[in-house]
């Protein structure tokens, strides 16, 4: 068996043991045939460099597995960490069940491959069709979708043909095609952005981001969209995955934007502007324009997919459509080598405005540039736009994927199914056929819903003393309602979304009880932030103040907060965000989490935080962290509105978003201050008239007039400077 202990491989060479048997009246030193290969794709690279080419070769004779377990177990390493299946195609690879297995693991990860689909190759030495297997005509079909080298006439001839000019031509042709998908993987690698990582776990759904990236090549607007408004399950995790799998087509990036609430497309774009990995420099017309900052950005964009197709081109002028108008068109190529694009996730869309015409039509070229490829997640229903839209419904997970997803969060076990003492031996599975029923039983009564599949994938997996025939129980004493009850889907979205809404609570709730108090406090904390913008930081603050015990290292320095970090963060209750300090949670989580709170001790504390934090950003003498600032910037929003009521504690929070306003307006920019302080005035603004003779509140009212006057000259306002400046005397006169 070859040497496995690295734990990265470039390839995976798939093949029937059958085909590299070697006859016992061979002469002596005969390799079998894909030994042979396996040797020439060796040679062939060594010739071009010295790098180590590293293969998944694995020798052990089928008759030589005694236990299916440990052979998958040991296999699954290596298609797991290996950048291309090299699938040798004969009868016997189709006869085997080994070679299926691997075949259909391979596909059912295919997502985490660093160049979607292209990741296979093939080598076609022995004519498939004899097989007379019907049934595999499709798998066929899949295999042989891209190129692959035929070699089917030399075959029989066994390791000798290698020597042959023909399939020598052949061999090196095949040689040039691994080498350039590994150029690819380790491009892909590279490429620059702020998107997060998937989840590792993420399975099933193969063809939906092959749809994805088609429809991409043709110039539409990709659109992930839950099936008639159904939350949870999994829009982003698809559209994040695609994103990665097609790494290589995007050379100028991955960036993800959150786009909630959000009505215009190039004021949104713009907000890259402030993204480290982009490395932009705004100049000081693009800062006091949001639209101009948003081209700015597309032309920096556009720029970077320039240099990798051309070297160093000039930069192209973001205030002319010179840049976009000679765009070339997609050449029709899956992902052709070294592909200029750029792609751009607007996450959970929810005014349709936003993907409207008027708003398409600002993009480059109305959204006809090859360069630019733009995917949203939403729960909107945009069928209607279909023209312009490429729609792309997710609906639940099939059973058998969902099963295996429950599966793969199993403890290794052995044949027995025990749990292994060496956790890097055995395969994730269950204890016995009765556990995977039930388990089945679960999945099928949560009809495919698929964060509550997840989340009862973590619990048991977590917690593997729990048993799913014991959870399958206690969900049915609690009432777990079953999505086989109702009568028609479509027609029964608000009863769905209950039925959803109760399977999500009862789950989430087994899984809330296990908790420390700590880490539920965390949570509670996170469930009343915006969904996409949980600073860890502020987490950590807000939760010590309650239990300051969490505060404290031990003696051997072990930290009690970051175990509840990676508590939440392996149950996913809190994923990763765009930034290493930002953690998301998922909406229907932190919905189910509010519904448990009595009282508003938890918001209070936010707002008392949250206005230390605005003073500190303010007091500061250097630049504050951009994460932080971009948090205050949503929060700070969100809390000061037309409705917000008149308290002191509104008010403080509206008094540290004036001192905010001074920061966002030097390191974002100028119309963004002005949009965060418009609404703070007008809060304060009703808290005065709501009590003339309160002296503060006149004054406070007073500093937000003057500092609007101060933006409004800046601006070049010069009516509104006057205008708002004689309000602030004229206030500053009634006291």
């Amino acid at each position: 068996m070859s040497d496995h202990r690295d734990s990265k491989f470039e390839i995976f060479l798939s093949y029937s043991r059958k085909d590299n048997a070697v006859p016992d009246n061979a002469p002596a030193g005969t390799r079998g045939r894909v030994t042979a290969l396996r040797d020439h794709i060796l040679q062939d690279h060594r010739r071009f460099s010295t790098e180590p080419l590293r293969i998944f070769f694995d020798t052990c004779p089928e008759d030589g597995i005694k236990a299916m377990d440990d052979w998958r177990h040991r296999i699954l390493g290596g298609l797991q960490s290996s950048k291309i299946l090299l699938v040798c195609l004969s009868p016997n690879y189709f006869a085997s069940p080994y070679c299926r297995w691997e075949w259909e693991e391979y596909c059912r990860r295919q997502v985490h491959r660093l160049m979607g689909s292209d990741s296979v190759a093939t080598v076609y030495f022995v004519e498939v069709p004899g097989s007379n297997e019907q049934q595999n005509a499709r798998r066929l079909d899949e295999l042989l979708r891209g190129n692959f080298t035929d070699i089917r006439p030399w075959f029989p001839n066994r390791s000798r043909a290698l020597q042959e000019d023909d399939v020598q031509r052949r061999m090196a042709a095949l040689g040039d095609s691994l080498w350039e998908r590994l150029q690819r993987a380790r491009r892909a690698e590279a490429v620059p952005g702020n998107l997060r990582w998937q989840n590792p776990h993420f399975v099933g759904r193969r063809e939906k981001p092959r749809k994805l990236h088609e429809q991409l090549g043709k110039g539409t607007i990709g659109v992930v969209s839950a099936v008639l408004g159904l939350g949870g399950q999994g829009k982003t995790e698809l559209a994040v995955a695609y994103a990665h799998a097609w790494a290589d087509c995007y050379p100028a990036g991955l960036w993800s934007l959150a786009a909630e609430g959000k009505t215009e497309l190039l004021p949104l774009i713009g907000n890259l502007a402030w993204e480290r990995a982009l490395g932009f420099t705004p100049s000081e017309a693009e800062k006091n324009d949001p639209a101009l900052l948003g081209r700015g950005v597309l032309a920096e964009l556009r720029w970077r997919c320039l240099v990798r197709r051309m070297g160093t081109p000039a930069r192209p002028d973001p205030d002319s459509h010179e840049p976009w108008s000679k765009d070339e068109n997609t050449d029709g190529q899956e992902c052709p080598s070294y592909n200029r694009a750029v792609l751009i996730l607007l996450d959970n869309v929810s005014k349709p405005a936003l993907l409207g015409p008027a708003q398409l039509a600002t993009l480059p070229g109305g959204m006809g540039a090859s360069w630019l490829r733009i995917v949203a997640t939403t729960r909107l229903d945009l069928r209607e736009q279909k023209d312009r839209l490429a729609i792309l419904p997710v609906d639940a997970l099939d059973e058998e994927t969902a099963l295996s997803l429950v599966r793969d969060h199993q403890p290794p076990r052995d044949a027995q199914g025990r749990i292994v003492a060496d956790l890097s031996q055995g395969e994730p599975k269950f204890a016995s056929p009765v556990e995977e029923a039930a388990a089945r039983e679960i999945v099928r009564a949560l009809g495919g819903f698929t964060l509550a599949v997840e989340q009862v994938a973590l619990y048991l997996g977590l917690h593997p003393e729990v048993s799913p025939s014991a959870f399958l129980a206690t969900l049915r004493e609690r009432g777990l309602p079953l999505t086989d009850t109702l009568p028609d889907r479509d027609p029964e979205v608000a009863a769905q979304m209950l039925t959803q809404s109760k399977q999500l609570g009862l789950i989430l709730d087994a899984t809330l009880a296990r908790l420390d108090a700590g880490a539920r406090t965390a949570l509670q904390f996170a469930s009343l932030l915006p969904a996409d913008r949980v600073p860890w930081p502020w987490l950590r603050a807000l939760t010590v103040a309650r239990h300051p015990e969490l505060g404290k290292s031990d003696d051997l320095g072990a930290h009690p907060w970051l175990a509840i970090q990676r508590r939440l963060t392996g149950l996913r209750l809190l994923t990763s965000g765009d930034q290493p300090e930002i953690a998301r949670i998922h909406r229907l989580v932190a919905a189910h989490l509010r519904s448990r709170v009595c009282d508003n001790v938890y918001e209070q504390a936010i707002d008392d935080y949250l206005f230390q934090r605005g003073a500190a950003v303010a007091q500061m003498p250097d630049a504050p962290e951009p994460w932080e600032l971009d948090a205050l910037l949503v929060v700070l929003t969100l809390k000061i509105g037309h409705e917000s009521p008149l308290t002191d504690q509104h008010r403080m929070l509206a008094l540290a978003t004036l001192d905010v306003s001074e920061r966002v307006k030097t390191y974002r920019t100028l119309p963004v201050a002005i949009s965060l302080l418009t609404p703070t005035h007008a809060y304060l603004q009703r808290l005065a008239e709501s009590d003339p003779a309160n002296a503060a509140w006149q004054r406070d009212l007073s500093v937000s007039h003057y500092k609007l006057a101060l933006f409004a000259r800046q601006s070049g306002d010069d009516t509104g400077f006057k205008n708002e400046l004689r309000e602030c005397f004229f206030v500053l006169d009634r006291m």
